[in-house]
């Protein structure tokens, strides 16, 4: 008669072996992930630091050419004033100060032209932006609006206020694009602080979580607001990133 196999042999338990290896692989796929955030955390930062450099020297150029390019407008517009009335109240043709006239004249249209390519004009005593340019601005400002409404809905900010920029609601001119840009930037990296803060907790509790964290966006600024201030600060010459 056939002996009853043992009960202990017919357990459905995994054996040790194939056990360790479960737990071995759900260690590393852990380890993976966090990898994976820590580079992706790397590289966000990297690339806004590299933005905020690149931001501040074309900030510097950009106000030194307003600067002088105002100055020497102004000084430019009251000589050629003064060289005209003269001519006009000379009884004969001063050679000297024709010649003089021109040549300030020839100086002054190119200043303008340097400014026209620039995306700058000058109006009524004051540096504006041209109309394609203001377009480029106003896509920027509205890009800008619409990613602060992201982050001031994101649950991050109910552990991490923060405040609106109502700069974006009023008018920006060529004074005010870098102030603005500067603001929405260091929101940006601000608010990438906050959310690698806020997810710090729940990464511990399974690779699930961890999973969703990977699926933030990873581009920060180099989506459609880098592209825009990175397009008027190209087309206006005054920096290249």
């Amino acid at each position: 008669m056939a002996s009853r196999p043992d009960q202990a042999t017919t357990s459905t338990t995994p054996p040790p072996l194939q056990s360790a290896a479960i737990n071995r692989g759900a260690d590393l796929l852990v380890e993976l992930l966090e990898q994976e955030k820590q580079q992706i955390a790397h590289l966000y930062h990297g690339a806004l630091r590299g933005l905020e450099l690149h931001l501040k020297k074309a900030q510097d150029q950009h106000d030194a050419q307003m600067a002088a390019a105002e100055h020497k407008q102004q000084e430019q517009g009251q000589r050629i004033q003064d060289l005209t009335a003269s001519l006009v109240q000379a009884q004969s043709y001063n050679t000297d100060i024709a010649g003089e006239l021109e040549a300030l004249r020839a100086e002054h249209e190119a200043l303008k032209l340097a400014l026209g390519q620039a995306g700058l004009v000058y109006v009524d005593g004051q540096l504006q932006l041209d109309d394609r340019a203001a377009r480029i601005v106003d896509e920027f400002v509205k890009a800008a609006k619409i990613q602060e409404d992201a982050m001031m809905s994101s649950p991050v900010t109910k552990q991490y206020p923060l405040q609106r920029d109502n700069s974006l609601s009023e008018p920006v001119g060529p004074s005010e694009f870098f102030d603005v840009l500067s603001r929405v930037i260091d929101k940006g990296r601000k608010f990438a602080e906050h959310v690698e803060k806020y997810q710090q907790p729940q990464s511990k509790s399974n690779a699930s979580d961890k999973q969703t964290m990977l699926s933030i966006p990873q581009d920060g600024l180099k989506g459609p607001l880098h592209a825009l201030s990175t397009q008027y600060l190209t087309d206006s010459g005054l920096c290249s990133f």
